[in-house]
């Protein structure tokens, strides 16, 4: 009996597309020092403050990796089996399978009495 049949088991996953690895979500450090540069070059109005190295009018250049990542990230997420369903869809499929399971434990329940010699 193969390993996802044995009770007590999950079914298999679908595999996660490459796209979705944690480098790929992980954006907030980045997103983070890009907004910092810009943050310390706004502060070079204040002699005390440390200047950045980030003109704001070059953020859309700069900012051009972390654009191609979320759009990476956008397309591998349409890729996910079912991620086209509404909340209410897969409501109605949690229902059906719990009714799924429940008939199922009804025929152990009885398998056992049968192998119990009831």
């Amino acid at each position: 009996m193969p390993a996802a049949n044995l009770p007590g088991t999950a079914a298999p996953r679908p595999p996660v597309p490459a796209a979705l690895s944690p480098q790929n979500l992980d954006i907030v450090p980045a997103l983070y020092i890009l907004l910092s540069r810009v943050a310390l070059h706004n502060a070079a109005n204040n002699p005390t403050a440390p200047v950045g190295d980030l003109d704001p009018q070059a953020l859309p250049t700069v900012a051009t990796d972390l654009k191609l990542r979320l759009q990476k990230a956008r397309a591998a997420v349409t890729e996910i089996a079912d991620v086209g369903r509404t909340v209410e869809e897969q409501q109605v499929e949690i229902e059906r399978l719990r009714q799924e399971v429940g008939r199922k434990e009804e025929v152990l329940k009885a398998l056992r009495g049968v192998g119990a010699g009831d």
